[in-house]
């Protein structure tokens, strides 16, 4: 699988600096509010967001989400819904 700058490269962006930070939300996460308030705090206190989003030099960015209803489970596991979330930063 290639790093998130070979990505951002082999679609023609050639940034000087990426950092993808991600996070995840279910009910046994601790803190308030839902999956996705969850999932998007982690990606700021545990991605270590707060030190990146302080960062002029990081001009560009993408954000993704994903949510699982709990329709499905694993076979080793009951369902149970989570959500994840993901951001990309880069800069010239």
């Amino acid at each position: 699988m290639p790093s998130v700058t070979q990505a951002l490269r082999d679609v023609g962006y050639n940034p000087s600096k990426v950092r993808m930070l991600s996070g995840y939300g279910d009910a046994n996460t601790g803190g308030h509010g839902g999956n996705e308030t969850k999932a998007v705090t982690a990606v700021v206190l545990q991605g270590l967001g707060f030190e990146v989003f302080s960062d002029c030099g990081y001009t560009k960015y993408g954000f993704g989400a994903l949510s699982n209803d709990s329709s499905q489970g694993w076979p080793s596991a009951a369902p149970r819904s989570y959500s994840v979330a993901a951001v990309v930063v880069a800069g010239d």
